[in-house]
């Protein structure tokens, strides 16, 4: 069972994963850094990490947990998944929109101390 990083961002390399290139190189978060602290701090009830790790982060559990049950009802129903639906498309794209300018707007305005070769 995975841990929320108490750095905030870190949580996926309990997993083997390699610690993240922006931060490793930049000292900067990618778009995605502190997605999996935050998902793992929701899972444990603890919303505000969840919040501080990834302003997104709880946001867009709730959209893949939604997805994937909506998928596997569509399975045991063997019914197809409208993926053209306009809604659904209205809020992939909202999600997706979100989530890069969000990413961009913390690039330049977190630095994680003593991490980072070149900014």
């Amino acid at each position: 069972m995975l841990k929320p990083s108490p750095e905030g961002h870190g949580t996926h390399t309990q997993l083997g994963l390699p610690a993240c290139g922006s931060v490793a190189f930049f000292g900067r978060p990618c778009p995605g850094c502190g997605l999996t602290t935050s998902w793992t701090a929701t899972l444990h009830g603890q919303l505000d990490t969840a919040f501080r790790a990834h302003a997104l982060g709880t946001f867009l559990y709730l959209v893949f947990t939604f997805s994937a049950f909506a998928c596997l009802v569509g399975y045991l129903t063997q019914r197809r998944f409208n993926d053209r639906y306009r809604p659904v498309a209205v809020m992939f794209a909202l999600s997706l929109f979100s989530l890069v300018i969000y990413g961009v707007i913390r690039f330049f305005l977190v630095k994680y101390p003593g991490q980072g070769a070149l900014l």
